[in-house]
Formats: C-alpha cells, structure tokens, sequence
C-alpha cells in the first residue's frame, strides 16, 4: 500500500513516507493537527498507543480512530453460529467464544478514559453486504488470522465453509458492520 500511495503522491513535496512501527517511529512532538488510525488500532501496542497519539498532535489537534465493527443481527445469526462447527473442526483456535456482538452493542470510545483527550464523540454508519461463497472464501484468506495457517488447515477450513455456505445458505453470506469513527481533541 506504501508503494502505491508513494507512486500517486511523488509529486506532493509536503509528503513523507516512513514504513516502520508507529511505537518505534521518532516522529516529532505537538507537529500534527490530525492522527488518523483506520482498521488498526488493535495493531498498536496497549500500553503506549493513547500516549504516543498524544505526543505528535499539537494542542487541540484531532485523533480518528475508524474501524469497521462486524456484528450479527438476528436474522443472519444462524450463519455464524453454523460456521463455529466448521472452525472448531479445522481451527478450533479460531473458533469465536462467547456471543456474537450485536448491532446495539458497539464498543467505548478507544480515547475514553483518557485525561489526554476531550470532546470525545463517536460516529456510526451501519453497513451490510451479501458475497457469494467464492468473493467470500477469497476475503477470509485475506484475513491475517487466517493467512497464518499452515496451508492444509488453512484450505480444509475454507472449504469446510464453502461447504456450509453453499447447502445451508444459499451460496451466500451476508456480513453486517457498523463503521465506527471515535474523534476526540487533545488537551
């Protein structure tokens, strides 16, 4: 993705590229009017994530935490549920525990509870979308959790679901998400 941005931007002279860890970059301090973070927040170390996003902006300056957040409405539940007997037979680690999140149940403010931030509001949009079973076999090997699988596994799991999606589904899925922006100003 660096590349292709580096490509479409050379002309830009206020544009720096960097390809490193965020944690480990030496990015100057109270320089950025605006930290964006979209689809990796889970990525960034817990412990110093807040911290670090603090540190770059200037006074007042804006941090945008966007992630897309998969829940399971009921009437598309049955899919999911299904698809756990699928992963615990081929990659029991992966196999989702517990109940699946609803569409009224969105995660806090990734800033909140922090004395760095003020004025702190989150943004939806609920989204949905319906694939057939080979754009959506294509996306799950996409994912990193599935990418890291050792090719065999990573094979019987996908086609196990075909498998399921094609007999009991009608050869499609529908996911539901809920597009999440969390914005806050720094103090």
């Amino acid at each position: 993705m660096a590349e292709r941005a580096q490509r479409h931007l050379a002309s830009l002279d206020n544009v720096d590229f960097r390809i490193e860890r965020f944690e480990d970059a030496d990015l100057p301090r109270d320089t950025f009017g605006l930290v964006t973070c979209a689809q990796a927040w889970h990525w960034l170390d817990e412990a110093t994530r807040v911290q670090r996003i603090a540190d770059v902006l200037y006074a007042h300056g804006t941090a945008a935490i966007i992630a897309n957040v998969q829940v399971s409405p009921e009437e598309h539940l049955g899919f999911w549920i299904a698809a756990q007997d699928v992963y615990r037979t081929h990659a029991p680690e992966l196999a989702h525990e517990g109940e699946f999140r609803k569409p009224d149940d969105l995660p806090e403010h990734p800033l909140g509870g922090s004395s760095l931030f003020e004025d702190l509001e989150q943004v939806t949009c609920a989204w949905e979308w319906t694939l057939d079973t080979d754009t959506y076999l294509e996306l799950c090997a996409t994912h990193s959790n599935k990418a890291a699988l050792d090719e065999d596994t990573r094979e019987r799991l996908l086609n196990g679901l075909a498998e399921l999606i094609d007999t009991e589904f009608g050869g499609h899925v529908t996911e539901h998400y809920v597009a999440v922006a969390g914005l806050a100003r720094r103090v």
